[in-house]
């Protein structure tokens, strides 16, 4: 028995010492916990127990008095072992059902929106490389040569961590386990050292959700080619929301999210087109509009509906901003804003301002995404409008305006303005929890919820084994109260308003940012209900005609010589790329790993040369074009009955033709776009 002790407390040491280069932070939490114990300033819950007809340690749970292994921890090892193997089983499929296994292509109308072309294009694109395939990425009996991507549900003591590893060699793990003094307690069993010599580790140990996502999404940044499939073993014990957690992080990695025919379509074509009419807002600048001005930011959540009464007799209180979506329901209620800003590419965003409100909206000052659709900036006077940089950015005068959507951009143009004060409405991110209503009634974008007393006390992400952005529910801090019901597409914005106010306050120590909305909670915000307010009629309106001469003296038409300069030498950049794509073209492939190594000639050229010119987004179109294809090729070749010399030249030259088209097409949008540019 001293033995076996003396060989647990040398793993435990030698764990200490890998985690202490490997994982510093891990280290110094485990080293705290320790040296808590040794002072009994922390009193373990669980106990590391020997079962000697086992010849192998359980856990004791000293509050329930229970082994956790049921004191049978080979079987427990021995039943992990067989029901890992290189198949679909106990894994996240991540290539979209939907849209990689299209039989035949789409056509195209130009009739359809935006988002509904752009789709179109990229799902032609993969369409080219299924047609070679003709297989279904649902079928369930499919075995791999091997598997890249694994994560570890739960530690336990990670006795079976170890085997698996040794049975599978997968490149990347993700190790999760909810408890602390659980995962200590693993250090004295399981070498993890050893699985480090062959495999990139990330833990993942008793962190909050946002650090647990950021070990997640590091997941997704290896290895690209794999990013069809992550397998897993879960524990059962302890493991919270892990699950949930991995999918939601998927859903916002998805490359379909911002693909690079978004890029092409929703960016560089509206922009180079907008810019020749309107002026760009110096978002670097300091401004002043707004300092000493209380600014009622209005959104379109349920709130607002809720509060119109108290919104018609206060207006006069605030300066109002509002986003394109709630313009409607104010005019309906004779509520003039201040400020209009609107983001959106899809021409669908022109039903946010119906021909019958246009004369009463015509002279209000418009700031708008310089992508906005054009017939959107149409319906206000030229001279009213101004345009801000979002996702890219060309002028040396602008900040990328961050935002997931219109709503965190405008919070972040009122900071750049200069507000200090600013109270929101409408920004619920949430259902309302009677109703289940994520919107003002008539958004384009609302969703009805029956919502059941389930999903008022437990997730209901996943749903027959399936999610949706828009109706899969989650539980989060409600602004008002403990918790309140969303989706996995407003908690995409919670999570993006805390990095929207993270930047701001940055910016602005001094900022104040009250929330008037009975939905969630957003980080740094102050929950303020309606009914608290003491207003006083001393915030002075400013005029239209101000804030237009404020606006447009703040604003610049074209683009200065050393902007065109830049974007010349983007297309010369794109030549070096192309070049390459030529010479790989010409070399013989014998091996799809010998493809993607030819690739990974190209990615030198992206992440050097044309990541100079990341603010035009040029290193991520091909990299997005990369993360959209790779998986799937990926997925495909990594079949045990698979003859690669089957597929290899077809899906060569169609992987050629597209990344080059795709050169070509930017090529063409920046000559066009510069040519018989008049630079300030």
């Amino acid at each position: 028995m001293d033995n076996i002790q003396k060989q647990a407390i040398n793993l435990y040491n030698k764990n200490l010492l890998f985690l202490k280069n490997y994982d510093h932070s891990l280290y110094n939490r485990i080293v705290m916990l320790d040296e808590l114990i040794n002072t009994q300033q922390y009193k373990e819950r669980y106990h590391l127990e020997y079962i000697k007809e086992e010849k192998d340690f359980d856990i004791l749970d000293t509050q329930t008095g229970t082994y956790i292994y049921n004191r049978k921890p080979s079987k427990f090892i021995q039943e992990a072992l067989n029901n890992t193997n290189c198949d679909k089983d106990n894994s996240f499929d991540l290539l979209n059902p939907n849209v990689y296994n299209y039989r035949h292509p789409i056509s195209i109308d130009k009739n359809e929106p935006l988002s509904r072309r752009e789709q179109f294009l990229y799902v032609n694109d993969i369409f080219e490389f299924t047609n070679i395939f003709k297989m279904s990425t649902v079928y369930k009996k499919k075995k791999f040569k091997y598997i890249e991507k694994f994560v570890f549900a739960g530690t336990l003591l990670g006795t079976h961590i170890l085997p698996i590893h040794n049975k599978l060699k997968c490149s990347f793990y993700l190790i999760y386990e909810y408890n602390l003094e659980i995962f200590r307690l693993s250090l004295f069993t399981t070498d993890y050292s050893s699985i480090a010599t062959d495999s990139k580790i990330i833990f993942s140990i008793m962190e909050d959700k946002l650090k647990a996502e950021e070990k997640i999404s590091a997941l997704f940044h290896h290895a690209i080619k794999a990013n069809y499939m992550v397998k897993y073993y879960c524990t059962n014990y302890n493991i919270h929301d892990l699950f949930d957690r991995i999918l939601a992080v998927a859903s916002h990695k998805t490359p379909l999210a911002y693909n690079y025919t978004k890029i092409i379509e929703g960016l560089y074509k509206p922009f180079f087109k907008n810019i020749k009419k309107y002026p760009i807002l110096n978002t670097i600048k300091k401004h002043t509009l707004l300092n000493n001005k209380k600014i009622l930011f209005i959104a379109a959540g349920p709130s607002l509906d809720k509060n119109i009464d108290w919104l018609i007799e206060n207006q006069n209180n605030y300066v109002i901003i509002t986003i394109g979506a709630a313009v409607a329901r104010l005019i309906e209620h004779n509520i003039l804003p201040d400020i209009i800003v609107t983001a959106d590419a899809d021409e669908i965003i022109e039903n946010q301002f119906p021909k019958k409100i246009r004369d009463k909206i015509k002279n209000i000052p418009l700031i708008a995404s310089a992508i906005t659709y054009s017939k959107v900036l149409e319906c206000f006077n030229s001279d009213n409008v101004v345009l801000f940089e979002v996702i890219g950015q060309f002028k040396s005068t602008s900040h990328n305006v961050y935002g997931y959507s219109v709503g965190e951009m405008t919070l972040n143009i009122c900071s750049v303005l200069g507000a200090e004060e600013i109270y929101l409405l409408g920004t619920d991110l949430a259902l309302d929890q009677e109703t289940g209503d994520s919107h003002i009634s008539g958004h384009q974008t609302s969703v009805k919820k029956e919502i059941s007393e389930k999903e008022l006390k437990l997730n209901a992400f996943m749903d027959n084994g399936t999610y949706s952005l828009g109706t899969s529910t989650l539980l989060v801090k409600g602004n008002f109260t403990d918790k309140v019901l969303t989706t996995i597409l407003l908690e995409k914005s919670i999570t993006s308003y805390s990095k929207t106010i993270d930047i701001i306050f940055k910016k602005n120590k001094n900022i104040k940012i009250y929330n008037l909305s009975d939905g969630a909670y957003i980080n740094r915000t102050i929950p303020l209900k309606i009914a608290e307010i003491q207003n006083q009629n001393n915030t002075k309106k400013i005029s239209s005609n101000i804030i237009k001469d404020y606006l447009n003296n703040s604003s610049q038409f074209g683009f200065t010589h050393q902007e065109l300069k830049k974007l010349q030498e983007s297309l010369s950049v794109l030549e070096k790329l192309l070049d390459k794509v030529q010479d790989i073209e010409n070399k013989q492939t014998s091996t799809y790993n010998e493809f993607v190594l030819q690739q990974y000639q190209l990615l030198g050229i992206i992440a050097n040369d044309l990541a100079y010119f990341s603010s035009f987004l040029l290193d991520r179109i091909f990299i997005n074009y990369m993360l959209t294809i790779e998986p799937y090729l990926g997925y495909h070749f990594n079949d045990e009955d698979i003859d690669e010399s089957k597929y290899l030249d077809d899906i060569k030259k169609i992987w050629i033709k597209q990344f080059r088209r795709i050169a070509l097409e930017y090529k063409e949008i920046i000559s066009n776009g510069i040519k018989k540019e008049n630079p300030s």
